[in-house]
C-alpha cells in the first residue's frame, strides 16, 4: 500500500521504456515481486507496462525477455491484462519460445491463461503452436504429460479450427496414441475434445457432403475399450465418453 500510495510502480513502469540492459533488469526484478499483488497490479495494468514490454528491446536479450514473460504470467490472471497481452505480445512470437527450453515452461503457462479466451484459440491455428505441443505431448519423458501442457492442450482442442488442422495431418493420432498408451488421464480428454468434434462434423453433415474423417477411430476402437476396462477412474471416464462420440 505505501509502494502505491508513493507512485513506486508508476515510476518502475516508467523505467521500462528504457533500453539500459541493466536498468531493465533490476525494474523488472522488482516488478515481478509487485505484481504479486493486486494493488500494484492494477497500477501496472492500467499503465504501459504490457506495450512496453512488448518492445524489440526487451525480446532480443534472453534473460529479460525471460523475466518479461513472468511478469506477464502474473499479470495474465487479470482479464483486461490478458487482452492488452494479445493485443501487443503476438502469438507467433510466444509459439516461438516454445522452441527454447529456458522459455518454455513459463510460455506454456502463459499461453494457458491467454487460452481461456475464446478468441486466442482461434489464434493458434494460424500459427505453428498446434505443431510445436503435439511434439511436446509425443515425446514428453514422463509417462503423463505436465500438467500445464496437457491443460493448453485441452483449451486448444475445443476450439473446431485447431481440431480440424490436427485432423488434417497424423497429429491427431499421434496425440490419441500416445494418451491411449500411457493412459494419461488429462490427455484422455484432449482425445475427447477431438471425438466431440467428429461427432459435431458428422451431425452436420448434409446428404451431398463427403465426411472426411473416415476411418480415423477405426484403429483405436478395441484400445478404447480395453481401455475403460483397465485405466484409471479418471482416465475410464473419458474413454467411455469418446467412445459415446
Amino acid at each position: 500500500r505505501k509502494m502505491v500510495k508513493r507512485r513506486v510502480v508508476e515510476y518502475l513502469v516508467k523505467v521500462t521504456e528504457r533500453n539500459s540492459p541493466d536498468l531493465l533488469m533490476l525494474a523488472l526484478t522488482f516488478l515481478r515481486k509487485l505484481s504479486l499483488f493486486e494493488e500494484n497490479k492494477d497500477v501496472m495494468v492500467a499503465g504501459q507496462l504490457v506495450q512496453n514490454l512488448s518492445r524489440p528491446a526487451v525480446w532480443k536479450m534472453e534473460p529479460i525477455a525471460l523475466l518479461a514473460l513472468k511478469v506477464m504470467f502474473n499479470l495474465s490472471f487479470d482479464p483486461l491484462a490478458r487482452r492488452k497481452i494479445v493485443e501487443h505480445v503476438t502469438e507467433p512470437r510466444l509459439a516461438e519460445l516454445l522452441r527454447v527450453a529456458k522459455f518454455r515452461a513459463v510460455t506454456l503457462r502463459l499461453l494457458y491463461h491467454l487460452s481461456v479466451d475464446d478468441d486466442v484459440k482461434a489464434m493458434f491455428a494460424y500459427t505453428d503452436a498446434i505443431t510445436l505441443l503435439v511434439q511436446l505431448v509425443v515425446n514428453f519423458p514422463q509417462p503423463h504429460v505436465a500438467r500445464e501442457l496437457a491443460a493448453l492442450m485441452i483449451n486448444v482442442t475445443l476450439h473446431p479450427r485447431n481440431v480440424e488442422v490436427l485432423f488434417q495431418s497424423d497429429l491427431a493420432v499421434r496425440l490419441i496414441e500416445r494418451a491411449v498408451r500411457r493412459e494419461d488421464p488429462l490427455m484422455m480428454k484432449v482425445v475427447r475434445n477431438l471425438a466431440s468434434w467428429t461427432y459435431s462434423v458428422q451431425e452436420s453433415l448434409t446428404p451431398e457432403a463427403e465426411y472426411m474423417q473416415t476411418g480415423h477411430w477405426a484403429p483405436f476402437i478395441p484400445t478404447l475399450f480395453g481401455a475403460a476396462r483397465s485405466m484409471s477412474p479418471d482416465a475410464q471416464v473419458e474413454a467411455v465418453a469418446t467412445l459415446a462420440r
